[in-house]
């Protein structure tokens, strides 16, 4: 069994290539622009291959860009290179990250934080942001609802075949302690021999509420404006993603 996104990495791009990454990086800059206007120095945290992190640095943003997982970032670093983006990538644990010179707006984009299983966990990487933060300085935050996993994600195994790689991906959600554990198989073919190699990683998520947010990060930030992720507009019951911005407590 790999560790989480050493084997996705390789596969990451070509299964997201329906996802619509300019709106995606538009909403967020909305709301950079509304509550921030002056920002400049970005931090991207669980930057992933850097789709959200070289669209903010063509938006004219001073992007350091952190992720947990080197593979992710080697991609993301080529493909910083081939667009000639000028972005700083560093392997750290987006829960006690380091950055020489304090940014305007930290970003965790698409579940970044759904990855944090412990309240303490919680509480420290909301500590640490804080710190690296200026004092006019916001967070962004996409997460996905307690909505989708108990009712899109849960029990649900997602299977799809393709002549570059195929997957299995199998949820298991316990609705008790709000963690979602999910195996995916990659099949990936051996040139012309018809045979298939096996790959496999194993992933834990939390679905964090509101009211859990909000504890954790109790007197470090307060909660300046609370959106549904895939519209920017007012949430709903079966909204699938909240898209959060957060001030900083002075």
């Amino acid at each position: 069994m790999s560790k989480p996104y050493s084997v996705f990495a390789n596969y990451y791009d070509y299964l997201m290539t329906n996802v619509d990454y300019e709106a995606w990086t538009d909403r967020i800059v909305g709301q950079i622009k509304e509550q921030h206007p002056k920002a400049k120095i970005l931090v991207d945290l669980a930057c992933g291959t850097g789709n959200i992190s070289n669209r903010l640095a063509k938006k004219g943003y001073t992007v350091t860009g952190i992720d947990i997982s080197e593979e992710m970032l080697m991609i993301a670093q080529d493909k910083a290179h081939e667009k000639h983006l000028r972005i700083q990538y560093l392997k750290q644990d987006m829960v006690r990250f380091a950055v020489h010179k304090k940014a305007d707006v930290v970003t965790c984009i698409c579940d970044g934080l759904n990855y944090l299983i412990e309240p303490l966990q919680l509480r420290q990487f909301f500590q640490n942001a804080a710190k690296q933060l200026s004092d006019e300085g916001i967070m962004v935050i996409d997460i996905s609802t307690p909505y989708k996993y108990e009712h899109v994600l849960a029990e649900r195994t997602i299977a799809e075949l393709d002549e570059k790689v195929s997957f299995i991906w199998d949820n298991n959600f316990d609705p008790g302690t709000q963690i979602l554990e999910f195996d995916i198989a990659f099949f990936v073919p051996e040139g012309e021999t018809g045979l298939y190699r096996r790959l496999m990683e194993h992933h834990r998520q939390k679905s964090h509420g509101i009211e859990t947010i909000k504890e954790a990060m109790e007197g470090l930030f307060t909660l300046s404006s609370l959106l549904d992720g895939e519209t920017a507009g007012e949430i709903k019951t079966t909204s699938e993603r909240w898209l959060m911005v957060l001030k900083k407590v002075v």
